[in-house]
């Protein structure tokens, strides 16, 4: 019944991460299962965008419950996000957690050692 259903996911994040998000967009595209195996998340069941939190907040307004959104980095949306978030992922000044379809993930620059 869901098989062609698409999944959208937002990635929002400021100019100086666009690289990683480019990145991970990239993997979500990819077309890497092979026969009887899905390699990640099934080829062609997640399309991606990235915004910028200007663009995020243009549209909020037109954002559901629904909407999948990962939030790379500590601006201020983020951040705001990050409040609601139970972090599953808290190690050498990493931090991955989510809480419904919203998703935060960041590092904490004052935690990082340059020989980690």
């Amino acid at each position: 019944m869901f098989e062609n259903q698409k999944t959208e996911l937002m990635i929002v994040c400021d100019e100086k991460l666009m690289e990683y998000a480019n990145y991970l967009m990239a993997l979500i595209g990819q077309n890497d299962d092979v026969e009887g195996k899905t390699v990640g998340t099934k080829d062609g069941t997640v399309s991606a965008a990235i915004y910028t939190p200007k663009n995020y907040k243009d549209t909020l307004p037109k954002i559901t419950s629904n909407t999948h959104i990962l939030f790379i980095g500590s601006f201020k949306e983020a951040k705001e996000q990050g409040k609601n978030v139970n972090f599953s992922f808290n190690k050498y000044g990493m931090k991955y957690g989510w809480l419904g379809k919203r998703a935060v993930m960041y590092v904490e620059d004052d935690m990082l050692k340059k020989d980690e």
